[in-house]
């Protein structure tokens, strides 16, 4: 997955956002972080009333038509604005521009280039296939085979297999010195844009190539990512564009689509033949299906007018087929990631007597292997009828693609509590499964999912002397900076939304330094360790790093002291690098009595200074981009550490080295025997509440030590089998 880039929004100057003059930057920018270019995923914006919600929706909106209006500038007294900007950046590796080259016009049988690392597959590629795939940008990758320089191509159009040049060195594709074109032999050919990949691409393809005949296939190494800036930017009257050195690199700039909801209700899907074609839901439904609602007005005429007797089951069979086709399947993949249990199918029928209807049948197995039920779109779950509107108002159109934005405003309206879950739920692993960005404006705190805290971005407004208007807060961490001029965020994300104060009283709460903490340890518990049952659940929550020196570590352990008593934690945990910054913290939590363990600690002392990206193999460190989103000596003010992480988190089905899953799970093992010794101290605590009470009920204190020792063993057996192996 190694780093393409990451993108952005900007807003210069735009309502009350990145007012000049009042942001805690040097410019009066204001940005919302989007993520690593080419991966998808559910931001949550969120804030009080006022601060600015609506306006970043509709900024993003605008930007999109192309122009903003006059009502856009800033109206604060006595306020010089500036320049009224909205801007999308891309910041996009320059290595990836410079291995950007072209292939196409073969002299001879594209076959002759090109081999198959194995035969046995079901997609039969010949001559006219290979026209067909390299029509468009296809993902390549630069490497070497036992014969020195080649190229793979992964084929997705074809199942994803993966293609290699054929060894003979006359036919061997290769790159030569400029870099923009690919010569065999003597011959040039251009023409078709192609998209290398970077070096983790070649780490994903590794084991598939292993299953070919490619042996030795040359990984090559991260370094630190030099990103180069690419705008589009939006203004009252004028577009400015650079982005024409985009071309052959497979990106672009996203498209925005607003989404608005548009109910359905029984009676309008039940209409007489002669309104088909005045009702919005049938006009929309025919557009899925590719056909004219006036096929159906149609077959009535024939039968009305010439006594075609069959005409309307012909039309409702060809209909029913076409709905089966494009709509039954699509419509339950994807509601399978909303829902799991049952199925549904659609189908249409038309009535003698000039009734028109669209049907709904429930299977309640997903297997089909019982008899469906016609149900009324009334009577199914809310849920089900957000995700029929959300499907046939927007997900049906096949104008969406790779990188696109999506804008849902309060997109928790008309939902019970466990729906908007599977509804957040639904837009995180819909976006991330194929590329799309969903922002969505919240006043619920149930579209918000604590190991998901990475999507919220919160819109503050801006408390500095003098300042005016709100920022937008990106990273969130659980302690106030005042030195960076960042909020107490999760604290604020509840008061924003009017919610009560978070409930982790008896939770295993793990506090670590950063985000990418957060989102990696998040991942591999996710990944490696989400059995409830034989694994302890944590709960991890960033502090916003350790601080730069001894005054503000302190600063930062005191108010983590002060955190943990207002939301009265029970079993908090510090978790910090074995640097000497770490060692200091842990120093000076300690004399706050919160346990703490450094990174080197919890493996053993097997690596000094141990720090996260150390964790991870050489391989995976590479192939997620690691080295260059954490530094100790730079600040981060590009965000990449948390978009990479982030991405990392999305990653489906996440793999990672057997030298890497040790290393963590080393480090989960000893982050549960801690919890373990937590317990220990608990009953500790208990026993002494109960020396206290036998001072004044001797009898009482019995009893309490009784029902305390058979609770003890209690816990113990059901642990033991738990207990991983030394």
């Amino acid at each position: 997955m190694g780093i393409t880039g990451i993108r952005k929004i900007v807003f210069e100057d735009f309502r009350n956002l990145g007012v000049y003059g009042s942001n805690k930057s040097e410019t009066c920018e204001t940005r919302l972080d989007l993520g690593v270019i080419g991966t998808g995923g559910l931001i949550c914006l969120i804030g009080a009333n006022n601060e600015g919600k609506s306006n970043v929706l509709d900024g993003i909106s605008e930007w999109g038509d192309g122009k903003l209006t006059g009502r856009d500038k800033p109206d604060f007294p006595g306020l010089k604005a500036g320049e009224t900007w909205v801007s999308v950046e891309y910041l996009v590796n320059e290595d990836l521009l410079k291995e950007v080259f072209t292939i196409s016009g073969f002299r001879e049988p594209a076959s002759k280039f090109f081999k198959q690392p194995w035969f046995r597959t079901r997609y039969k590629i010949d001559d006219e296939s290979y026209q067909e795939l390299f029509s468009e940008p296809v993902e390549a990758i630069y490497g070497e085979n036992d014969q020195g320089e080649a190229i793979f191509f992964k084929l997705e159009k074809f199942g994803g297999i993966v293609l290699t040049c054929a060894i003979d060195s006359s036919a061997c594709i290769r790159v030569f010195e400029d870099g923009r074109d690919i010569k065999t032999g003597d011959k040039r050919l251009t023409g078709v844009r192609v998209s290398v990949g970077g070096s983790g691409n070649l780490s994903e393809l590794k084991e598939l190539l292993k299953q070919g005949d490619v042996p030795g296939v040359k990984k090559q190494t991260d370094q630190n990512v030099a990103l180069k800036p690419y705008k589009k930017k939006v203004g009252l009257d004028r577009v400015e564009c650079d982005d024409r050195d985009f071309q052959g690199t497979g990106i672009a700039f996203p498209k925005i689509f607003a989404y608005e909801e548009v109910k359905v209700k029984d009676e309008e899907l039940r209409i007489n033949y002669q309104g088909v074609e005045q009702s919005a839901f049938f006009k929309m439904l025919f557009k899925v299906l590719d056909k004219k609602p006036s096929t159906i007005t149609e077959a009535y005429r024939e039968k009305l007018e010439e006594g075609k007797l069959n005409s309307l089951r012909s039309a409702e069979r060809e209909i029913c087929d076409r709905i089966k086709q494009k709509i039954d399947g699509p419509f339950n993949a994807m509601y399978e990631l909303y829902e799991k249990a049952g199925t549904y199918a659609f189908g249409i029928s038309l009535g003698d007597g000039g009734d028109v209807g669209f049907d709904i049948y429930k299977y309640e197995n997903k297997d089909r292997n019982d008899s469906p039920a016609l149900v009324s779109l009334d009577s199914q779950s809310e849920g089900f009828q957000k995700f029929f509107h959300f499907f046939f108002n927007f997900l049906y159109k096949d104008e969406i693609r790779q990188g696109d934005i999506v804008l849902i405003d309060e997109a928790e309206n008309s939902l019970s509590i466990p729906a908007q879950k599977k509804f957040g739920s639904f837009l995180r692993d819909f976006g991330i499964g194929r590329g799309i960005t969903f922002i969505v404006s919240t006043h619920s705190p149930n579209m918000l999912d604590m190991d998901h805290l990475n999507e919220v971005r919160m819109v503050v407004r801006n408390t500095k002397e003098g300042a005016r208007g709100s920022w937008i807060a990106n990273d969130f961490s659980v302690l106030h900076q005042p030195s960076y001029g960042k909020v107490d965020t999760l604290k604020e994300i509840f008061e924003a939304l009017g919610t009560p104060k978070l409930h982790l009283k008896d939770k295993r709460v793990i506090f670590v330094e950063g985000i990418m903490d957060y989102n990696i340890f998040g991942a591999y518990q996710k990944n490696y360790r989400g059995d409830k049952k034989q694994f302890t659940q944590f709960i991890f929550l960033p502090i916003g790093g350790v601080g730069g020196n001894n005054k503000e570590i302190k600063e930062k352990v005191e108010a983590l002291g002060n955190f943990i008593e207002d939301l009265d934690i029970n079993y908090p945990f510090l978790l910090v690098d074995g640097d000497q910054a770490g060692k200091n913290m842990e120093e000076e939590a300690k004399q706050l009595n919160i346990r703490t363990a450094t990174l080197t600690e919890a493996l053993g002392g097997s690596r000094e200074n141990a720090t996260l990206e150390s964790l991870f193999s050489q391989e995976d460190q590479e192939k997620f981009s690691l080295r260059s989103c954490k530094s100790k000596d730079r600040e981060d003010k590009t965000g990449i550490a948390a978009v990479v992480s982030s991405a990392l988190k999305n990653t489906p089905n996440l793999e990672f080295t057997e030298e890497t899953k040790n290393n963590l799970d080393t480090l989960f093992t000893f982050l549960e025997k801690q919890a373990n010794q937590q317990k220990q101290a608990s009953f500790r605590e208990i026993e002494s509440i109960i020396a206290k009470i036998a001072k004044r009920d001797p009898n009482r204190a019995e009893e309490l030590k009784e029902k305390l020792v058979d609770l003890q063993h209690l816990i113990q057996d059901a642990l033991a089998p738990l207990q991983p192996a030394e």
